[in-house]
């Protein structure tokens, strides 16, 4: 059966990923016995491609310069205040954190990333020249401004030929208020946006919620004025691309500012698409990957691709973040090196709302936690024999 033969694929990366990576795991606390008491105090110390065990407390922000894997604790996240900075480094992962009332910055990362299960909350994220990062099942939302004269802030900012894929995941700009009186008052307020995508930057979206941040008023018979914000703007000359599995509710399809230059592309079997710049539409809806279930040791992961039936298919698997070459696959976009690192395994898809799933149990090992597995799916058409990527999504083992 092909759906098992991918999952023996899975397992048998599975069973030589750690020892070929030769990562050591390190101990972070602030309150307990561990290698480390703060992430900053760690990151010089370890080695590139090693791995922070960060348990539940409260951290100062870090800036990170090597390869690195960060996981918190998933029964409650680490949380980390202040300047949070990843410049220059070959890969990293965070997953499981708390990032609140700082900053989080992503600067020239050359190889394949993600960002895992994080709450990035009243925060500006930016992305600056990430060539290949997957923002999965994470929420982010900018900062609020609260008080006269305030305004709410941004949540993420995609910019610098970056080239991103945010998988199932909430982002909300942050609201503008003024609870003081009386309400007539008020001057003008101006929410957050939520995405910002510049600077010839591409970006996929699969079964988000973008939310504009909104404006807040005091209890009373009277509203002052006040500029909600967008939910997606995209300028000079970069590519967002939607898709849906026909099963999400979209609340963002107004305000949404598409400059000349840049291009929208739309992938929905079920939702409309009232949105002024768009540019594009795909018919049929194109092929996705979605990943459900629990990350940690012993847990159980889902993968489901959504495609149509009248489709064959290939899955590409590798476990290598370092390997950053992408491969053009007849046209589809592939971030995987087809020429060798990456396990290629046919699957059959069943439909783009009744998706293939296979479910892969993660080793019930502590020495495992950290591992992470790249998966996307090329789906070939057996009518016009053209070729279509899904998006890639971060299947990784926890702490």
């Amino acid at each position: 059966m092909l759906l098992a033969r991918s999952l023996v694929a899975l397992s048998a990366i599975a069973t030589v990923a750690v020892p070929a990576h030769a990562q050591t795991q390190w101990t972070v606390d602030d309150d307990g016995p561990a290698d480390f008491s703060s992430i900053s105090e760690a990151i010089p110390l370890v080695a590139p491609g090693d791995i922070l065990l960060v348990a539940p407390g409260l951290y100062s922000g870090f800036h990170l310069d090597k390869a690195l894997v960060i996981l918190g604790d998933p029964s409650e996240r680490p949380e980390i205040s202040g300047p949070c900075s990843i410049v220059g480094a070959d890969y990293f992962v965070l997953s499981q954190l708390k990032i609140f009332a700082g900053s989080l910055r992503v600067t020239a990362i050359p190889g394949r990333s993600s960002i895992h299960s994080c709450l990035v909350l009243q925060t500006l994220a930016e992305i600056d020249g990430a060539s290949e990062l997957v923002i999965q099942s994470s929420e982010f939302q900018g900062e609020n401004g609260v008080g006269g004269g305030q305004v709410g802030k941004d949540a993420l900012h995609i910019n610098g030929a970056s080239k991103v894929n945010i998988n199932q995941s909430t982002i909300t700009g942050g609201l503008a208020a003024n609870p003081s009186f009386p309400c007539m008052e008020w001057e003008h307020l101006f929410a957050g946006d939520s995405v910002l995508v510049s600077g010839a930057s591409e970006l996929s979206l699969v079964e988000c919620d973008l939310n504009g941040g909104s404006i807040w008023h005091c209890a009373g018979p009277f509203h002052g004025p006040g500029t909600p914000g967008s939910p997606l703007t995209i300028r000079d000359q970069s590519t967002v691309v939607w898709r849906d599995s026909g099963d999400a509710g979209l609340n963002w399809t107004y305000n949404v500012t598409v400059e000349p230059e840049a291009e929208l592309i739309w992938s929905s079997p079920t939702q409309p698409h009232p949105i002024v710049g768009l540019k594009a539409v795909s018919n049929p809806p194109l092929p996705a990957l979605h990943l459900a279930g629990s990350a940690a040791p012993g847990g159980q992961q889902t993968v489901e691709l959504h495609a149509d039936p009248a489709t064959a298919g290939v899955l590409f698997i590798s476990t290598d973040p370092a390997w950053i070459e992408s491969s053009d696959l007849y046209g589809a976009d592939i971030w995987l090196a087809l020429n060798g690192g990456t396990a290629i395994v046919p699957i059959q898809p069943t439909g783009i709302g009744t998706p293939a799933t296979f479910s892969w149990t993660s080793p019930d090992d502590p020495a495992f936690s950290g591992f992470t597995a790249t998966c996307q799916a090329g789906v070939l058409n057996l009518v016009d024999y053209s070729w279509a990527a899904t998006n890639p999504v971060e299947v990784l083992v926890g702490y």
